[in-house]
């Protein structure tokens, strides 16, 4: 069974935890063993909060229009001028 305490998180407690272990691993100042156990958290948060995000995205629906100007709800697409923009979401991330 997965780390309780991981799952009772919000994703915005993982997301802060994850970025104070990137700043810790860029300061460079720690212990190798220290390193490792912090990299392997780090990538443990890193697919719980990916997994959280695609699991909402899954459930956002956008209210759009129809070739008529009449309301339509579809289901969430990401808009094309945004794809560019993703490619480099992960460079920042050490793992």
């Amino acid at each position: 069974m997965a780390n309780d305490s991981s799952e009772q998180k919000t994703f915005e407690q993982s997301l802060g935890e994850l970025q104070n272990i990137v700043e810790e691993l860029q300061s460079g100042d720690i212990p190798l063993e220290r390193t490792v156990n912090l990299y392997r958290k780090g990538v443990t948060l890193r697919r719980e909060c990916q997994e959280r995000l695609a699991e909402v995205e899954r459930l956002i629906e956008t209210l759009g229009r129809d070739e008529s100007g009449q309301p339509v709800v579809r289901d969430y697409s990401e808009p094309e001028a945004n794809q560019d923009d993703r490619s480099d979401v992960d460079d920042d991330i050490p793992f």
